[in-house]
This record gives C-alpha cells, structure tokens and sequence, in this order.
C-alpha cells in the first residue's frame, strides 16, 4: 500500500519535471508571479515602509503557493478529462482524488520552495538574514496552509465533473477567499457575519501569522494562530476530502463518462 504510493509521488515528480524542461516559460511565469503579486498589494495598500514591503512579501508567497493549489488541484482534473486521460487515470487501483493528489505533492513542493527562493533577496535586502528566517517560516505556514486548500481545489473538481459543468468557479471562489482571509483588507474591516466566516477559514490564520513575523510585534499571538491553522486546516480538509470521495463514488455508480 504505501509503496504505491511513493510511486505515485515518483511518477508525479519525473512529470512535473518534464514539464518544466520542456516549457521555461511555464517556470518563469509561476516565478514572476510571486513578484506580481507582490507589486499589486504594495500599489493596493500604498505602504513603501520596510515593514509593509517585508510583510507583503510574505503574504505574497502564501498567496502564490496556498492559492495555486486549489488552482492546480482543480485544473488538473479538468485537464485530464479535456485530453481523454481522466478515464484511464479512473482505473488505477486507487481512488482517483488519491492519484491526483499524490501525483500533484512534488510539484507544489517544488514550486513552493522556488517561489521563496526568488523573493530571498527581497527580504535580505529588508531585513537581513532574519529575512531569511522570516520566510522560512513563512514557507512552512504555506505548506501547511496548501493541504485543506488542495482539498476544496479537489472538491470543486469532483463538483464540475458531477455536473459536466465547465463554469469557471474557481475564478470567483478564489477572490472571495482572499479578501475573507484578509489578504487584501483587514479582516476587522468585513460586516459582522463575514468575520464569522472569516474565522472558519486557514487562510487567514496564515495571513495574520505572516503579518505579525514580518512585523516583529505581537509574537505571542503566533502559537494561538498556528493552533487555530491546525483546527481550521484539518477540519477543511478532512471535509473536503471526505465530500470529493463521496462524489468520486457516485460518479462510478452513475456509471457515466468522467
């Protein structure tokens, strides 16, 4: 059992990195757009401070890697169906949210690594070698961010394939989220019912802990925060696991094409 899965995730290494090799440019845009969205929430805030650049750097990178999850998880779905592969993929002796997932684990890990790798020199020129460590935090608060979002990106996907319905959802579920999480407003700024929903979300335990490391002050809010992280992100992907699996039966039942 567990050796099948290694050799998923060995199989999704050598295709994600046969991939890059052969596109560049794929390589090179998921790189800039760390520093894209960087550049939207310093025009966004107008803060030029070493504080304000140095935390929306973080923030930054826990958007590019946390995000592009529910992105990749989701499309790699719809990809598969779109070229006639997902019916192969279907048969593996694994369920199928499992072959994707496992086989999706070495890229987010690449590109995570990547990504704050070239905004290292962003925060040494802010602050140093405790830059560095700063966003070594900030990586592993994205990885640990990245599981219950890879699970509502699954969860959307197994939702279009029950309903073979291409409607981009994610185009509108993705900016809602961030401005819920407060990646791009206070969260203190939302109407009373959304800071509830707030609440219930990773994302904005994640912003708020990259917030306060990149800041220096109110560190002993962070072990509160990562808590709330763990609660928060284990319950979202244990639900979002559990409904993906469910629809991923019912899909068979109806016996249907993927």
């Amino acid at each position: 059992m567990a050796g099948g899965r290694v050799d998923l995730v060995r199989a999704g290494f050598h295709l994600w990195v046969s991939m890059y090799r052969r596109s560049k440019a794929a390589l090179l845009v998921t790189l800039l757009r760390t520093y894209l969205v960087l550049l939207f929430l310093a025009a966004l805030s107008g803060g030029t401070s070493r504080h304000s650049l140095a935390a929306q750097a973080l923030v930054s990178l826990l958007i590019t890697t946390t995000i592009d999850s529910m992105w990749d998880m989701a499309g790699s779905l719809l990809t598969q169906r779109l070229t006639g592969v997902l019916t192969y993929a279907a048969l593996a002796p694994r369920r199928l949210s499992e072959v994707v997932l496992l086989t999706y684990v070495p890229r987010y890990l690449a590109e995570a690594a990547l990504k704050a790798l070239s905004l290292a020199p962003v925060l040494i020129a802010l602050d140093g070698l405790d830059g560095l460590v700063l966003l070594g935090v900030a990586l592993a608060l994205g990885l640990l961010g990245a599981l219950p979002l890879a699970g509502i990106g699954l969860l959307v996907a197994m939702l279009t394939l029950l309903t073979r319905e291409e409607a981009p959802w994610l185009d509108w579920l993705i900016p809602i989220l961030l401005i819920l999480s407060g990646a791009l407003y206070p969260v203190t700024a939302l109407p009373g019912v959304l800071r509830l929903v707030a609440l219930l979300l990773p994302t904005t335990y994640l912003f708020q802990a990259a917030d306060l490391l990149a800041s220096g002050s109110e560190l002993g809010r962070l072990p509160a925060l990562f808590a709330s992280l763990a609660a928060t992100g284990t319950a979202a992907g244990a639900v979002a696991f559990s409904a993906a699996g469910r629809i991923e039966a019912h899909l068979y039942e109806k016996g249907g094409q993927l």
